[in-house]
């Protein structure tokens, strides 16, 4: 294409790029499931993150280039859905930052911002895996590198870039040989491949960027990638002050972000200024984003403090006494807290004695999927996140459900592998302490809920729910979405599956038929304590035929007591959990 100068412009058209070609083979990507089952939703995450990006991003087309890369990291992480979205946001996570700190974008300074994007990436991920999208990220990276060495061509190099990435992609089975037995490659490097190539249509000017269909007008977020890691854990010291009887010494929980213009703005001196007017201040961010929480009784008063040293965006009141009374008179719609870091024996003590024994220092937030899975999850006193195979809650749609609750303390329940890592990202903008408990199920999930104590320490909850999680075994049936050999079975399309723990254990045409070979294979290889056989029926199940296995189970295994409970969850007809 004709010498272009690198520009927020040139930036947002890139994004643009890559966001249409992804749109437009995100159902490819997504029937890349290294299990034939059809929960594959790698294509979906990845557009919905970038998505959020480009939503961000667009508005700043006409300014910096700096703060159209830091709108492109935060809409990123607050829009990232599912493993795949999140490891595609610390990518662009980690080309945003080059971005943001260059003048002059080159092709050597392209190259730079891939290979950090790949260093940012495995970092993210506790156990990184060759044959996945972090080696196509970094084959990418270095081929690059290897570009910018002949070329200092923009052009140039992303075409290198994007020709390794299309080898790795196809040398991902050779890797990992569970994508070889699938006969797939790795499905979250066939999104980054797509994005590449969007990028790169745009590059050689074929493509014309048009404009992201419902495009949301600006909304300026605190910049969360660029929070330090001890200013967004939020700290034992940092929690609502309450007194016996459900009263406070401040009344308003008040949340703003404040976009600095003050050209003598002191950190310190604005952090002293602001608690003047209240406690539990939590201020994390660097200039110029700064977000702001504080309880106070005068809301109106801070915010007009804070409007001297600049733009005040984000504004949210929250009466807490109304919260306290809301808490007392439903106890059963508790809300939701989440694991954080374990606190000290001394913080802990001094978090009860400063709480209301009325209230419970800690509660849960429980990602699920099903309207009767929902249900039971509120029954026990969670607040709910809807989610999982297919339909992930985004980092910004788990930390807000968090925030919202009026406990000192969260506890959060991903229940599904899938959104485990959203879970983490989440806890890390949440503005209280949060707790992951990687539950890996939605059963599992709710022996945990289960085992919660409402007046009980954290600690010793935390305890107790991940106890009772490790008792349960898992499995479900499902259809067949295409020809597969899956452990020491040939499965094929239309047929249905019954899957224990990941591994595929029987299969048939008959759904009842292969869910009794899923339950007596789960119940002969239970220990001998096991007692309850729980069956959750899918969203499309008649109930009298819920009622008929359950009646098979019952004269099958009569030393077991058996539950039958209506979980609404798409995809999956039957789930069943022993325990």
């Amino acid at each position: 294409m004709a010498e272009r100068r690198f520009d927020a412009s040139m930036l947002v058209s890139l994004l643009q790029g890559g966001f249409l070609r992804l749109e437009a083979e995100k159902d490819r990507v997504d029937a890349l499931n290294v299990f034939p089952v059809p929960d594959g939703d790698t294509g979906t995450n990845m557009w919905f993150t970038l998505r959020e990006a480009l939503r961000e991003t667009e508005p700043l087309a006409q300014g910096p280039l700096r703060q159209a890369a830091e709108a492109m990291t935060r809409g990123s992480l607050l829009g990232a859905r599912g493993n795949s979205g999140v490891i595609l946001s610390q990518i662009l996570r980690g080309v945003g930052e080059v971005l943001a700190k260059s003048t002059n974008v080159d092709g050597r300074t392209w190259a730079t911002a891939w290979h950090h994007a790949s260093e940012v990436a495995r970092t993210a991920v506790m156990r990184p895996v060759e044959g996945t999208i972090l080696t196509v990220v970094r084959r990418a990276a270095e081929a690059a590198q290897r570009a910018a060495h002949q070329s200092n061509d923009l052009d140039t190099v992303h075409r290198a870039m994007v020709a390794e990435a299309k080898q790795a992609l196809a040398q991902t089975p050779e890797l990992l040989p569970v994508l070889k037995r699938a006969g797939v490659v790795d499905s979250g490097g066939a999104g980054l491949c797509a994005i590449l190539e969007g990028m790169q249509q745009v590059l050689s000017g074929e493509s014309s960027q048009p404009e992201i269909a419902e495009a949301a007008s600006p909304m300026l977020q605190p910049t969360s990638a660029a929070f330090s890691e001890a200013e967004s854990a939020a700290l034992p010291g940092h929690e609502p002050q309450r007194l016996a009887g459900g009263d406070f010494p401040f009344t308003f929980c008040t949340e703003f972000v404040v976009e600095i213009s003050d050209p003598s703005f002191q950190k310190e001196a604005f952090r002293e200024r602001i608690a003047s007017f209240g406690d539990s201040l939590v201020m994390v961010g660097e200039s110029p984003w700064l977000h702001i929480h504080l309880h106070t009784d005068h809301p109106g008063t801070v915010l007009e403090a804070a409007l001297a040293y600049g733009k005040l965006h984000r504004i949210k009141i929250d009466n807490m006494r109304d919260q306290y009374l809301s808490l007392v008179a439903q106890p059963s719609e508790a809300k939701a807290e989440v694991p954080v870091p374990a606190a000290s024996d001394s913080e802990r003590v001094d978090a009860q004695t400063k709480a209301d024994p009325s209230v419970p220092p800690s509660g849960i937030v429980a990602i699920c999927n099903g309207k009767g899975f929902a249900r039971l999850f509120r029954s026990l006193g969670a607040a709910v996140v809807e989610g999982g195979p297919t339909q992930n809650p985004s980092v910004a749609e788990i930390a807000e459900a968090v925030d919202h609750l009026p406990t000192p303390y969260a506890i959060l329940l991903p229940n599904h592998d899938n959104v485990i890592l959203a879970a983490t990202e989440a806890s890390k903008i949440a503005h209280k302490p949060v707790f992951v408990l990687p539950t890996r199920s939605i059963p599992a999930g709710l022996a945990a809920a289960l085992a919660f104590v409402r007046d009980r320490d954290i600690q010793e909850n935390l305890q107790r729910m991940r106890e009772a999680a490790a008792r349960v075994t898992t499995g479900y049936v499902t259809q067949v979405i295409r020809d597969s050999e899956w452990d020491d079975l040939q499965l094929h399309k239309g047929e249905f599956v019954g899957v224990l723990e990941e591994h595929a254990v029987a299969q048939g045409e008959d759904a009842r038929q292969v869910l009794a070979g899923l339950i007596e294979k789960m119940v002969h290889d239970a220990s001998d304590d096991v007692e309850v056989l729980a069956l959750y029926s899918g969203a499309d199940l008649p109930e009298e035929e819920a009622e008929a296995v359950v009646q098979w189970a019952q004269q099958h295994f009569p030393q077991l007591e058996v539950e039958h409970y209506q979980g609404g969850q798409p995809l999956y007809p039957y789930l069943v959990s022993l325990e």
